[in-house]
């Protein structure tokens, strides 16, 4: 499943990201290369799927 994953808000060390299909749930990546990652956790977590049944896109 298609994830788009965008930036909530940033501080320092730290991005909170919202994801588009999954309304209210969250993520918090420390860099912006663990944010696919992040995501997928997240996504995994709340549906139940495997983390890799996720594919992320970022839009910054």
């Amino acid at each position: 499943m298609m994830l788009t994953a965008y930036v909530k808000t940033a501080g320092d060390h730290h991005f909170l990201l919202g994801i588009e299909e999954l309304p209210g749930v969250e993520a918090v990546a420390i860099s912006v290369r663990d944010i696919p990652a992040a995501v997928q956790a997240a996504a995994a977590a709340h549906t139940g799927h495997p983390k890799e049944y996720f594919t992320v896109a970022v839009d910054y």
